[in-house]
């Protein structure tokens, strides 16, 4: 079988690492290609003691220690995988790697040249004299100087003749691509003269089209403007139809058509949600809360609700009245004719109206200042409403258990007047809850009152952030 030979090359910086790369090179064609290898290694390219103990290493046991990486062992156990099945061996690491060294050991041939040492070629020299071995001399080349001038200049002149007789020809492509080139150039400097030319004259154009395109815009603006002033100059009186397909039927403005549905989460195709205006009436928490916090102040402190009430009638009055203001002084400006400083009428009318004006937003500070208060006294209340909203919404999901389970909350409310007497604002909550619960269960099946207590008591936590939802534990957030 033929041998495939490998020596190593010196470098300047050859060292050993790259020594290391160089063995693998020789390992990996043994072992994994079962490649037979010959490695020629002679004493000038030492040039540390590790060569010689990594050569040693992989004559005796087939490998270097810890020479490969774990992504090249992976190689070699992936490559030596079907050898050792080939063995009826099981594929470990360790069988995979020690048929890897053995093939290595088996394929790799090394070769090392030495020079024998000084003190042997004298000891050599002296055994050859000592038995008559006479030394071969050989003879040095002979040189006639005389011709070695005129065969190199014979030399010369046929380098020269096969290099001018190559370079003849393009000689005269340089000269005519020369030529070519400078009437190219004028063509091109002709061009950019003309380039220039058309470039000066877009410029000027365009200066041209943006003052036409600012002409043209200005013209719109007051197009649109005379428009608008006709518009409101000349009212025609006319009637609002509607054309439903080639019919045309007169609309009033009072008109309005509702259309409801007792479906809890209707869809409409985009045809129809872009043609009519979709209003959700259902409850939400926070606009039943809204709801029940008015109705426990009202129960609590009427004269609190009936005082916000009566700011909020006085609040729009006092707007309305500014707006009637705003269009008098407006309708004024607009009839006035020549000078509205010389318009007594006018100026009485803006005078009387800056007075009614300033009356007016003082009255609305302080009754806005005054809503503020009654807020702050009304917010003490919320936990009750919140309350009630999670109860009410308790109640409202029963449905989803069995639908004869349907309540509503004036059926809830309590008929003594004794218990009245007991909502102490401290246990609104408290007996409000038990109230609520005691009556729903009156109307349950055994079956889900155990659920109910469970559905309550969960939201009831969830509203005060003792159940985290996220991990799915009871106790503070």
């Amino acid at each position: 079988a033929e041998y495939e030979c490998f020596q190593i090359e010196l470098a300047k910086n050859y060292g050993v690492a790259e020594w290391r790369e160089d063995l693998k090179k020789i390992l990996l064609k043994a072992g994994v290609e079962n490649k037979s290898m010959v490695f020629l290694f002679s004493d000038t390219q030492i040039k540390s003691e590790t060569f010689l103990e990594d050569l040693n290493n992989v004559l005796n046991a087939g490998d270097v220690p810890n020479i490969f990486a774990m992504d090249e062992l992976d190689n070699i156990y992936t490559s030596m995988k079907p050898v050792v099945q080939d063995e009826g061996m099981q594929p470990t690491k360790a069988n995979l790697y020690s048929a890897f060294t053995k093939r290595v050991k088996s394929n790799t041939h090394s070769v090392i040249c030495m020079r024998p040492p000084l003190g042997v070629k004298i000891v050599i020299e002296a055994v050859c004299i000592m038995k008559g071995v006479k030394p071969k001399k050989v003879a040095g080349e002979k040189v006639s100087k005389a011709c070695t001038s005129i065969c190199l200049w014979v030399r010369a002149m046929h380098k020269y003749h096969f290099v001018a007789k190559g370079v003849a020809p393009k000689r005269a492509a340089l000269q005519q691509a020369t030529e070519e080139l400078a009437e190219t150039q004028r063509v091109l400097d002709a061009a950019k003269a003309r380039l220039t030319e058309v470039e000066e004259g877009i410029a000027s154009l365009q200066a041209k089209y943006e003052e036409c395109i600012s002409k043209k815009q200005e013209l719109e603006f007051k197009t649109e403007q005379c428009t608008a002033r006709l518009g409101r100059a000349e009212k025609q009186s006319g009637s609002t139809v509607i054309k439903l397909g080639d019919a045309i039927i007169p609309y009033h403005d009072d008109f309005k058509f509702y259309i409801t549905t007792k479906l809890p989460n209707p869809h409409y195709t985009p045809e129809v949600s872009t043609k009519v205006t979709i209003v959700n009436f259902t409850l939400s928490q926070s606009g039943l809360e809204d709801q029940m916090l008015a109705l426990v102040v009202a129960e609590e402190r009427p004269d609190l609700e009936e005082a916000k009430n009566q700011l909020i009638i006085s609040n729009a009055k006092m707007k309305q009245e500014l707006k009637e203001i705003e269009d008098k002084i407006l309708h004024k400006l607009s009839a006035s004719e020549g000078n509205p400083v010389d318009d007594i009428d006018l100026i009485a009318t803006l005078e009387a109206s800056k007075a009614k004006s300033g009356e007016i937003k003082a009255k609305v500070v302080i009754a806005e200042q005054t809503e503020k208060d009654i807020d702050v006294t009304r917010s003490q209340y919320i936990p009750v409403a919140v309350r009630t909203g999670i109860l009410f919404f308790c109640t409202n999901d029963l449905a989803n258990i069995d639908p004869m389970y349907q309540y509503s909350l004036s059926g809830l409310s309590p008929s003594s007047s004794t218990a009245s007497l007991m909502l102490i604002y401290q246990n609104i909550n408290e007996y409000f809850t038990f109230s609520l619960y005691s009556n729903v269960c009156r109307s349950m099946f055994e079956k889900d009152k155990l659920l109910f207590s469970f559905l309550v008591c969960v939201r009831i936590l969830m509203n005060e952030n003792k159940i985290n939802m996220d991990k799915g534990s009871i106790g503070p957030c």
